[in-house]
């Protein structure tokens, strides 16, 4: 029976409920099996929450008070664990429970699984765990709600306000997914920030080998022949308006057989009216024909659409990662992007990416011709999965050096 020095326990729960998050703890396993390859005395434990049959019908009533008030429905991806479960290298390397998020104890609470574990740490979290024995590392996507707080409630700003304030005094360490936002919780959180070390995690996109599949079947789309790809929920602060008006001004300059595809969700809770709008905004345009919305679609799908398209657009004015996940997956596939140019995509370095004045629709024409006049070079399948081995090692030892420090609690930052 193998012997553990140590336990990386990793509860989804607020991760599996959208595709961005699914990708996040699928991106964190595979840095972990990397940890766990070279050093076996690494147990890695994955938690995926599950609603019991009475906790099912209480959050049934609250979805239907919810439609009455009309208010978004809870999502949870029920089926995350049998897609876990199915990954063959993840479940040869990572053992992989059901639990009930919020059970304080007993069977299928997350403190049974610390409890039965050798020096565990938990990782990542959103809400510290209290009364427990063990290393805590927290996780805290952006500060969007500052930055922006006209898209938030006063309600939703202060109790995120103390949601963080929270992770940062009671966790270990936290884990961030940009030097950006470490900087803006250092300025926000002076005091709490002393209590906990703050980890940026590096931009280190990596690909999968069965994404590369030329023989998936995207043709139920019925796409275009040349288009650009925009990969992010429909939510106004990823300012899809602006490359609608690109493309309208790419057409004005003869380039009218390029169209734009949409891949995400089409609902933005904040904003319900938002993608009629939008649809109103495109009718204006008269561009109804050249911008299709796909919505939500699998994964392996959407990287298909992404490899065949001219490249991708990212209008987004926010992100708490360099380029969101649609310039992670761009990079990890070797397609060009053309970015905006706030501070945080600033810190990718890669000859691949193209800047743009953020809001500025002339300026992205521009850019986006240079790309359907130039045809760029793109990278060989294996310079593609080279790359990704050697950013998944460099991932895995990030990870190494920061478990160690938390155990070691060395937490200047």
């Amino acid at each position: 029976m193998a012997v553990f020095k140590q336990t990386i326990i990793v509860p989804s729960e607020g991760f599996v409920n959208w595709g961005g998050g699914i990708d996040y703890i699928r991106g964190l396993l595979i840095f972990l099996v990397k940890i766990n390859r070279d050093n076996p005395s690494i147990k890695i434990v994955l938690l995926v929450p599950f609603l019991p049959f009475y906790h099912k019908l209480i959050r049934s009533l609250k979805d239907f008070i919810k439609f009455l008030l009309r208010r978004p429905k809870y999502k949870m991806k029920f089926n995350t664990y049998e897609n876990f479960k199915s990954d063959a290298e993840m479940s040869n390397y990572v053992e992989i429970y059901k639990y009930v998020p919020g059970r304080k104890k007993g069977r299928c609470s997350i403190q049974q699984y610390i409890r039965n574990s050798h020096n565990p740490i938990v990782f990542p979290i959103m809400k510290p765990l209290e009364k427990l024995e063990c290393k805590q590392i927290g996780y805290i996507y952006d500060l969007q709600f500052m930055s922006f707080p006209q898209y938030f409630s006063k309600e939703y700003r202060k109790s995120i306000y103390i949601a963080f304030k929270k992770v940062l005094s009671q966790c270990n360490g936290v884990i961030v997914n940009s030097k950006d936002v470490k900087r803006q919780l250092l300025e926000v959180y002076p005091e709490q920030s002393k209590h906990s070390k703050i980890f940026s995690f590096p931009f280190l996109p990596i690909s999968i080998d069965s994404f590369f599949n030329p023989n998936i079947d995207i043709s139920k789309y019925s796409l275009p022949e040349s288009y650009f790809i925009i990969s992010n929920q429909l939510w106004k602060h990823k300012d899809h308006k602006t490359a609608f008006k690109a493309l309208h001004l790419l057409h004005n300059e003869g380039y009218n057989k390029i169209h734009i595809v949409c891949t995400g969700n089409t609902y933005d809770y904040r904003h319900p009216e938002y993608y009629k709008e939008l649809k109103q905004y495109i009718h204006e345009l008269s561009l109804e024909k050249y911008i299709h919305f796909l919505g939500y679609i699998p994964k392996i799908d959407q990287i298909a659409i992404l490899q065949k398209s001219i490249g991708v657009i990212q209008t987004t004015l926010f992100e708490g990662g360099p380029g969101g996940g649609a310039v992670y997956d761009a990079i990890a596939y070797g397609v060009p992007a053309v970015i905006s140019d706030i501070f945080v995509n600033k810190e990718i370095e890669h000859p691949g990416m193209y800047l743009f004045q953020a809001q500025n629709s002339e300026d992205l024409t521009e850019k986006l011709m240079f790309l359907v006049d130039n045809q760029i070079a793109r990278p060989t399948v294996e310079e593609l999965k080279i790359r990704t081995k050697e950013n998944i090692s460099k991932g895995a030892q990030f990870l190494q050096e920061m478990f160690a420090i938390v155990t070691n609690d060395q937490l200047e930052n």
